[in-house]
């Protein structure tokens, strides 16, 4: 089904004139104005622009309400069947087969339609003998589908368009338009499903050169002879027969050529392309134009699910069901492109059954984690010695392969070269004339990198061995395929023409003879040696009986990249600049392996050029320099005829890298090995287009085909969250979840608040998130929602406030009675009981204009916080909510700053100062504390009385608070201090840590809180001395904060820079009243009197002076500090 349109509005409701009182339009169940609804399926189909009369069947609401069935059916009548219907509407309703199903009978209606066209005819309608008698029934352009009789009982549908209604009780109304499809699923045949034709074995071995023709007439259908054709010859390996598709016709290419006719298949060929020819006959239609066919393919699969185990049922299950083309093509279009989450990859390679309907042959599976990392993509194209007989014959199964090979055949025919017979041909000595392994290695590279590209896989980086720098060249589209095979075949030419000196080359670990030339850098332990044939295998010979690794490269007894070779040079310079009339750019992905990286930039390596490929054959290859510029986890897929760099990859390159050859030599199912390593492709991050390598499937598929959604499994060990609308009645508690972060901006004000040196989260935090909570339980905001707290506990000691961990808080509050619970993990923090209660305003002496004497007020912000300071508590910033108070603190001014959180801390810390202890007093309950938020706005100045039972300010009520004396924490490292006199600049050697801990007393009594900007964290010197000074500060001065921020955060006011050497170019982008710290180990000397810096203190060290420097400031203060803590 297609879903063509959906409409939906809320209206139309009927007046109930039974119901007492009611005023307007009231709902009436699914009942609606006749006119509305009409008017609504009008709009809906002039939306939609289709005909009303296009409708053949109709899924009713119908739920037996007689008025209610009697206007849907009245509004069907004149929206949908006149004007101009041919035919009955077939009407039915899934209510009549299961019932009314509330919210999801729509989704059943829908159910039941999609089974309607699947089957071919709807299911009737149950319970239901006798239709309404409405005027669209009775005159026949209505058909309830519910009679009894069996004809009537699968009325044929005509794949048209389908809808459905759908009406609530709460006045929504649905239409839903849907188009009927069906596909008829063909029966597929496959190769070994097809019976042997008599007598075809005989008759190809008889006449393998002679032209094979077809007729459509002959023997039952031109279709099913094309495909025991196609199984016949697909299984006569001694043939070396092989395929090529095109989108019309079916090539058969045989050690001749082309061996099949009609003409006009040559001339199309012989043009590159199916619409060269127009007057193609029947007879060439053949197996190409069959939708969904099989191919002669194994067909790879990549599959990706959120776990490894996802990945193996979807592989168990495509094992254990019959092969289907439509259904491999369905889950090739899903993993085109990479679902986000999925954590396993995998493949899986099947092949048909021999027996129809059974399940397929796995020739291989593979799958694993995947850690969401697309690796590098690194294309190796390799050189001589990869070439194999018959290296091509079964690659040309591909059809893109194939096409290449065929281009690149076209191109060498003219001059005298069977291509065909280099890649098809099982004798070795094919490969005696070197001409023939250059072209069949370049036309392999080329058949190979096509293939690659069509799946649409581009390399990151490209990089070549030797001649396999051609395919670099085509790789990179600098060269097209008839300038790369044309390169190949002068190299081989010039080699072929050329007289050379009998040479030899060899694969070798050791050092070399003094005739014989380093001509490839493979690795740091082996390489590959040219020279003269008699001494470079007296050498290899020598070196075997050392028991060292040695082996002769076949190369035609040529000695390519060495001084023996530099003959060759003026003819191939000529034959390729006569081919690369326009030498393009070289990409930077382009590696090249035949100029030092230094000369790069130059203009001979920064085209492909004539001249560049010339340089390539006479220059060594510098393979091991270039392949150290390949990421360390790059993925190499070497391309080649053979993997002939496998070993040397995997000696030079590191182990989290990942080697993958496409080919090997003599395999004995390349087409496999091939695929093979596309699926390992994939599961490093990549996103083969597999279907490219099959034929086509037109989409939609066929009905029938099975569907993908039991491939999916669920994850679970994972708890997921689950949206439920619980109705108000039903509500039995108010949860809330916290999850409180120093990374988080709205917490970072947090750090401000120390007990002891640790920052923690105060109990007045603990009581507003219960406010919030509970003012959002009843719909409300919490600055607009008057609370009351009874009997509140606070057990054990404040939450600490982490900077590596969030702290996570949650609340929960009873519905009804107000008991809550605030825990942290387990552990519980706070219960009590809150209840909602509007709370009188205190409004004596509000204004800020009315306070105490000052005379009374005795005691400042910074009086009254040394206090805490001295006791234990270090509060900073928006925590200084204490203004003023008198002796007693039974009388204060607090500042009120919008933060509920921090001005009720301050209602605490006022409780605390009350306290006759030298240490931290923390709140273990309260009796009642009543908060009005709408005694507070703008930030102003609160009075606040303290009595000794009760607090009483603007708003607020405290009383009966009980606090608990918390001692001093254990000293478990003693360290022994002593106050001495130290001067800023000793006539005396320091030990360092004492002169850094001496200049850092200085920074710290200049600036409050010392912000550290460390230039360089890998080369400062006295980077562990400073740490540990400051951790001996901090155990002295505990309200002292010392903060290091990168070196990019330099806009932070005053700091201390380190420095590894003070310079005149860091002195001078110091901001005024900075410090910066550094060693002057050259003896360096400023004049400070001209300088903008003053030198602050300056000590000699054993690692030279230790100097302080500060940016002279506006107002010129003097800089603090002359005694020491040592």
């Amino acid at each position: 089904m297609r879903l063509c349109h959906v409409k939906n509005e809320v209206g139309g409701w009927c007046r109930d004139d039974c119901a007492e009182g009611a005023v307007g339009l009231q709902p009436m169940g699914p009942l609606r104005e006749k006119i509305y609804f009409t008017d609504f399926l009008r709009k809906c189909y002039e939306e939609a622009d289709v005909s009303p009369a296009d409708v053949e069947y109709l899924e009713a609401f119908a739920i037996g309400l007689p008025e209610s069935d009697r206007m849907e059916m009245e509004a069907v009548d004149a929206a949908l069947c006149r004007p101009g219907r041919a035919a009955p509407l077939l009407v039915s309703s899934v209510a009549s087969n299961m019932g009314y199903s509330e919210a999801v009978s729509t989704l059943a209606a829908l159910v039941k339609v999609c089974l309607a066209y699947h089957k071919g005819w709807p299911a009737r309608g149950l319970h239901c003998t006798t239709p309404l008698a409405v005027d669209g029934v009775r005159e026949g352009r209505i058909r309830v589908h519910a009679a009894p009789a069996a004809a009537d009982a699968r009325p044929p549908l005509q794949y048209k368009y389908a809808a459905i209604n759908s009406l609530s009780y709460s006045g929504n109304n649905g239409h839903v338009l849907l188009q009927g499809y069906y596909k008829e699923k063909m029966m597929l045949l496959t190769p070994p499903h097809i019976e042997k034709q008599p007598n075809l074995d005989g008759h190809l071995q008889a006449n393998s050169s002679k032209s094979l023709e077809f007729s459509e007439k002959s023997n039952g259908g031109g279709e099913r002879q094309a495909l025991a054709l196609y199984s016949r010859i697909s299984s006569l390996a001694i043939f070396r027969l092989n395929i090529i598709f095109f989108k019309f016709t079916l090539a058969i290419i045989g050690s001749q050529g082309l061996v099949m006719e009609p003409k006009e298949v040559l001339e199309l060929l012989a043009k590159g392309g199916p619409n060269a020819s127009p007057a193609l006959r029947p007879s060439s239609r053949i197996i190409s134009e069959i939708p969904g066919r099989y191919s002669s393919l194994p067909y790879l699969v990549s599959i990706s699910g959120r776990l490894e185990t996802s990945v193996q049922h979807v592989i168990e299950e495509l094992r254990s069901l019959p092969l289907d083309p439509e259904s491999i093509a369905l889950l090739h279009s899903v993993h085109e492109k990479p679902t986000v989450g999925h954590m396993g990859r995998g493949y899986v390679i099947l092949s048909p059954a021999p027996e129809e309907g059974s399940p397929p042959k796995v020739l291989a599976e593979a799958y694993q984690y995947y850690p969401d990392l697309r690796r590098p993509l690194c294309f190796v194209y390799s050189g001589m010695g990869s070439q194999w007989a018959t290296m091509g014959a079964e690659l040309l199964r591909l059809p893109i392969f194939a096409a290449a090979i065929e281009r690149c055949r076209q191109v060498l025919e003219p001059r005298g070269v069977d291509l065909m017979r280099i890649l098809t041909d099982p004798e070795p000595s094919i490969f005696d004339n070197i001409l023939h392994s250059f072209v069949g290695i370049a036309a392999v590279q080329i058949g190979l990198t096509d293939v690659l590209r069509e799946l649409g896989l581009k390399p990151d980086y490209i990089i070549g061995h030797s001649v396999g720098e051609l395919g670099c060249a085509y790789a990179d589209e600098c060269f097209t395929l008839e300038e790369t095979i044309l390169a190949a075949y002068s190299r081989g030419l010039v080699s072929v023409e050329t007289p050379f000196v009998r040479g030899a080359m060899a694969a070798v670990r050791d050092l070399c003879p003094p005739d014989v030339a380093i001509a490839c850098h493979n690795s740091s332990d082996s390489c590959t040696i040219s020279g003269p044939a008699e001494s470079l295998r007296a050498f290899v010979s020598d070196l075997r009986a050392r028991g060292i690794f040695a082996k002769e490269v076949p190369c035609s007894n040529i000695a390519y990249h060495s001084q023996y070779i530099a003959a060759a040079g003026p003819a191939l310079l000529q034959h390729l600049s006569a081919i690369i009339t326009e030498p393009k750019r070289r990409s930077e992905r382009w590696l090249s392996t035949s100029v030092p990286q230094d000369n790069w930039s130059k203009p001979a390596a920064i085209f492909s050029s004539a001249e560049y490929h010339t340089n390539n054959l006479l220059r060594p290859v510098l393979f091991e320099e270039t392949a150290r510029l390949l990421p360390r986890d790059a993925m190499l897929v070497e391309i080649a005829p053979h993997g002939l760099l496998q070993a040397i990859l995997r000696r030079s390159m590191p182990s989290t890298c990942i080697n993958i050859p496409l080919t090997r030599r003599a395999h004995s199912e390349p087409i496999t090995f091939l695929l093979e390593a596309i699926g390992k492709i994939y599961i490093g991050g990549h996103q083969p287009r597999l279907a490219v390598l099959y034929p086509a499937v037109e989409f939609p598929v066929s009905t029938g085909t099975p569907l993908l959604s039991h491939l999916m499994e669920w994850m679970h060990d994972e708890v997921w969250p689950l949206a439920r609308y619980t109705p108000a009645i039903r509500i039995w508690s108010y949860e809330r979840k916290f999850i409180i972060s120093l990374h988080d901006e709205d917490y970072q004000y947090l750090v401000d608040r120390r007990i002891y040196g640790v920052p923690c989260f105060s109990a007045a935090g603990l009581l507003l998130l219960v406010w919030e909570t509970y003012a959002m339980a009843h719909a409300k905001r919490r600055d607009e929602f008057a609370v009351e707290f009874h009997r509140v506990k606070l057990a054990g000691d404040e939450p600490q406030v982490h900077e590596d961990r969030p702290l996570r808080l949650y609340v929960a509050i009873q519905r009804g009675c107000g008991y809550f619970e605030v825990k942290n993990e387990n552990s519980l923090l706070a219960c009590g009981v809150i209840t909602k209660r509007n709370i009188p305003v205190v409004t004596a002496n509000e204004t800020s204009t009315d306070l105490v004497d000052d005379k009374v007020l005795q005691l400042n912000a910074n009086d009254i916080y040394r206090l805490l300071e001295e006791r234990g508590y270090s509060l900073r910033n928006k925590f200084r909510t204490v203004a003023r108070a008198n002796i007693e603190m039974n009388k204060a001014e607090l500042v009120w700053n919008t933060d509920w959180m921090t001005f009720l801390d301050g209602v605490l810390q006022l409780h605390a100062l009350q306290r006759p202890h030298d240490g931290v007093s923390r709140p273990v309950s309260l009796l009642f504390l009543g908060i009005n938020p709408e005694a507070y706005s703008k930030p102003d100045v609160v009075r606040a009385q303290l009595e000794p039972h009760q607090f009483t300010c603007r708003g607020i009520t405290l009383k009966e608070v009980r606090l608990e004396d918390r001692p001093w924490p254990a000293i478990t490292d003693l360290t022994l201090n002593s106050l001495v006199f130290m001067p800023h600049f000793p006539n005396h050697e320091m030990n360092v840590e004492e002169a850094i801990h001496m200049q850092l007393q200085i920074v710290a009594d200049n600036i409050e809180n010392v912000t550290i900007v460390q230039q360089d964290d890998n080369t400062f010197l006295l980077q562990e001395h400073i740490r540990k000074a400051i951790q001996n500060l901090r155990a002295v001065r505990c309200s002292q904060r010392f903060d290091f921020v990168p070196a990019a955060r330099k806009n932070i006011g005053p700091y201390l820079l380190l420095v590894q050497e003070l310079n005149s170019q860091v002195l001078n982008a110091l901001p005024a009243g900075s410090f910066a710290l550094g060693i002057n180990s050259n003896n360096v000397r400023v004049d400070w009197e001209k300088s903008d810096c003053a030198l602050v203190s300056c000590a000699r060290t054993t690692v030279g002076e230790i100097q302080l420097v500060r940016r002279r400031g506006v107002t010129g203060a003097p800089i603090k500090g002359s005694t020491g803590i040592i």
